[in-house]
């Protein structure tokens, strides 16, 4: 199983990244092993349906109120990107496609683990190795 890591939740003004760090590890805390659920191809956090939570829990709606958390807590832990009617639908699209990437690093480091800790693990099991 592998360390959890303690990480601060950031400041609605924190970066995409803090954000997105923040949100996996509560997602490593509440749904363990949530990362192997999600499909890096299709992640697109501006959709409902393929953000992190939908992918998890149908739509991102029913993620929030699987976890109870209110929109103000789904953007601290990067779910959301709050915006303003009159930003310009390129900005909206440019800030989730941030997002979304931030989300792709978040879960590939967690498979790479994975991967590092199962090699690990067939190691010290294969008596042919030492």
């Amino acid at each position: 199983m592998a360390a959890t890591t303690t990480i601060t939740e950031p400041s609605r003004d924190g970066t995409p990244e803090q954000k997105a760090a923040f949100g996996a590890a509560e997602l490593d805390r509440l749904q363990p092993g949530w990362h192997r659920l999600i499909d890096t191809a299709k992640l697109d956090l501006w959709s409902e349906d393929n953000c992190v939570l939908g992918q998890l829990h149908g739509d991102y709606v029913d993620g929030l109120e699987r976890f109870r958390w209110t929109d103000e807590e789904s953007e601290v832990r990067g779910f959301y990107v709050p915006f303003d009617e009159s930003d310009a639908l390129s900005l909206q699209e440019h800030l989730y496609k941030d997002l979304t990437d931030c989300w792709c690093q978040e879960i590939n480091s967690r498979l790479r683990s994975d991967d590092e800790t199962r090699g690990l693990r067939e190691i010290a099991e294969d008596p042919d190795s030492g």
